[in-house]
């Protein structure tokens, strides 16, 4: 599902991402898709944890997210593997230590219902550039997985 519907990630200092349900999932891949831009403009993923849909309590998650990425020149098709990275435990990710910002990037960032504390059931990404100093086309999606009632018509994620 579409969190952040593709824009210009220079024109904000913070896109905000949705909130999803975590609660009948095992875990959330948060996939940003991104075009060329200027070297140096790395987008940072900020993780956020809440009570609900609305936002209810939210408060800084801390991941120790595992992360995939793609990084081509101009074309991440010509790219075979993925890279696999686990970052350090935090509240962010920091996409300057693949040079995202100058190249064609898929970046998967999963995390899991049990990173969340007690009591928590929603996740929200949102993308910052680090100086965004020109324009470049970014949009950020979740992929949910593992339903843990898998029905027909899946229960909603989004309240």
């Amino acid at each position: 599902m579409t969190s952040i519907t593709p824009v210009d990630l220079d024109t904000a200092a913070t896109n905000t991402g949705d909130y999803v349900d975590m609660r009948n999932y095992d875990s959330c891949w948060v996939m940003l898709l991104t075009s060329v831009g200027t070297g140096g403009d790395d987008a940072v993923f900020y993780f956020y944890e809440a009570t609900s849909a609305a936002g209810a309590g939210a408060t800084a998650l801390t991941t120790g997210a595992r992360v995939r990425h793609k990084v081509g020149a101009t074309a991440l098709n010509a790219v075979g593997q993925w890279t696999i990275l686990t970052p350090t435990a935090g509240t962010s990710y920091d996409t300057v230590v693949i040079n995202s910002a100058e190249n064609e990037t898929i970046i998967c960032v999963e995390i899991k219902a049990s990173d969340l504390s007690a009591g928590f059931t929603h996740i929200r990404v949102d993308i910052k550039g680090s100086d965004m100093g020109a324009a470049q086309l970014g949009g950020l999606y979740y992929i949910l997985n593992k339903a843990r009632y898998s029905q027909k018509t899946p229960a909603s994620a989004i309240d």
